[in-house]
């Protein structure tokens, strides 16, 4: 550990030099962050202080996370990721890195077609990973983010603690808006408690090293509870005078663990498209088309699938792009 703060605030101080500290001011919530970190975690005062007095807000930042996509209808969501050119190449990635799926998935129980299918939507496979320095984007919504300030705090704390430990340079690491990391685009937290080198090594790459990308993605639904062999999503049909009356779930939904049986569904009217044990646990999920509604039943799977990402747009995005991708690579390579 003395090694890594070394390391760290060795560039830090190197990169002081190299390109003179503005004489901002820190407010009181920084230098309180910075006093945090000097105490719980060991870092060097001096280093974090030339290092926040080179930081400034990204108004742009802040735009960017009041428009998230998921405030999108689900009929135009749904274009956004599940497209053919997502399709196919996620059957190619999988093509390509079949032996490494294969060994992930019958390690962790993930089938590869969900692995893929995150990296597909997080990052096209790689080819988007997020071009925002990262440390200053985290900066900007530590301390000029109210609402999920508290958040960010804790993210931009775990960025530092993951830069020690991976000997990064905080400065050259780049991700996302609300900055997530690499191909998973994982926030530094997951990166700390999710990431899984493929071959055991300490040093995890999620930016380049496919094999560690894909361990890492299926280790985070296998410690978040992923159940082998079960179902994700069914179809589901409601009668109509229920779809006027009550509204069972919707696109906002928060809580989407499953609570009550199929069978509880069915008596009120409510069932499975496709056939299932009633004593299966749903939440029932309705989604906006550009006239009306359909309506799923979403098992566990899928609640572990919103741990990724709370949407239920986003799941369901997820899901629909696997099953497409497994299509797909069937196929084109497994006749």
């Amino acid at each position: 550990m003395k090694m890594f703060s070394a390391c760290l605030l060795l560039c830090c101080s190197l990169l002081v030099f190299n390109l003179s500290a503005t004489n901002r001011p820190l407010s009181k919530p920084e230098s309180l962050f910075i006093n945090k970190m000097v105490t719980e975690y060991q870092f060097n005062q001096t280093a974090l202080e030339n290092m926040f007095a080179r930081l400034n807000k990204d108004q742009s930042i802040i735009d960017l996370m009041n428009k998230p996509y998921e405030a999108k209808p689900w009929y135009l969501y749904k274009k956004l990721f599940i497209t053919q050119n997502r399709i196919e190449n996620g059957a190619k990635f999988w093509h390509q890195y079949h032996s490494v799926l294969q060994q992930v998935s019958a390690r962790t129980g993930v089938p590869p077609q969900i692995i893929v299918a995150i990296i597909g939507v997080e990052s096209r496979y790689g080819a988007y990973k997020g071009k925002l320095p990262t440390l200053n984007t985290l900066y900007t919504l530590a301390f000029y983010y109210p609402r999920r300030s508290e958040f960010f705090q804790k993210e931009l704390a775990q960025f530092l603690l993951l830069c020690r430990e991976q000997s990064w340079d905080p400065f050259s690491i780049k991700g996302s808006y609300a900055g997530a990391l690499g191909q998973p685009q994982f926030m530094p937290s997951s990166y700390r408690a999710y990431a899984k080198a493929f071959n055991h090594d300490k040093q995890i790459n999620l930016f380049d090293n496919e094999a560690d990308v894909i361990s890492s993605v299926a280790n985070y639904f296998m410690l978040q509870g992923w159940r082998k062999n079960e179902p994700v999503t069914s179809k589901a049909i409601v009668n109509k005078w229920l779809q006027d009356n009550t509204a069972f779930a919707d696109r906002t939904s928060r809580n989407v663990k499953p609570k009550i049986t199929l069978k509880q569904y069915l008596n009120d009217g409510v069932r499975p498209f496709d056939k299932h044990e009633l004593s299966r646990k749903a939440i029932l999920l309705r989604y906006e088309l550009a006239n009306g509604h359909n309506y799923w039943f979403g098992f566990y799977n899928f609640y572990v699938i919103t741990r990724y990402n709370k949407s239920i747009l986003y799941a369901m995005a997820v899901y629909q792009l696997a099953d497409k991708i497994k299509t797909e690579y069937h196929r084109q390579y497994a006749a």
